[in-house]
């Protein structure tokens, strides 16, 4: 008797499944990805891409996202006290590029993959140059230089 055919999987539907990603709250944590995408948000309004970045600011947006995803890891409710971000804004013409980021660092991190290397502090600098430690962390990584609203047009991210 030939074996019963295998069942197949049903098809996923991408865009329901990002957007169900929205609500999840990465790190067990208190702030779901949505809240995340709006720090992110926050952080680099204003930002766009230049000719002389060395990596989109999408990649660089989803460093803060991992950013503050270690932060909760580490901290729990108590990361705005170690590692403070600007206050969550979901709203205005960066917020999606920003959400769509955020849940491509947690799904990311769902997978083990972190390109900051665990890192839970970020800043912006000035110049590609200030490569200094930031509170007893060392620089993981750097991105930039971004056209930006403010002086402020690199991202780095520090850890241990």
């Amino acid at each position: 008797m030939p074996a019963p055919p295998k069942p197949k999987a049903p098809a996923v539907d991408a865009k329901a499944f990002r957007e169900s990603v929205y609500t999840f709250r990465p790190a067990d944590g208190n702030e779901t990805v949505a809240d995340i995408g709006g720090i992110v948000n926050a952080e680099t309004q204003g930002m766009t891409d230049s000719k002389s970045e060395n990596e989109p600011l999408s990649d660089a947006r989803g460093k803060i996202a991992h950013v503050r995803i270690n932060g909760i890891r580490k901290w729990g409710g108590r990361v705005d006290r170690h590692a403070g971000m600007a206050r969550s804004n979901r709203s205005g013409p960066d917020y999606h590029a920003s959400l769509e980021a955020a849940t491509d660092a947690a799904i990311q991190d769902a997978q083990h993959v972190d390109p900051t290397g665990g890192a839970t502090n970020y800043n912006m600098r000035t110049c590609m140059d200030n490569q200094r430690p930031l509170q007893g962390e060392d620089l993981q990584t750097q991105s930039g230089p971004y056209r930006s609203p403010t002086p402020y047009n690199v991202i780095n991210t520090y850890g241990e």
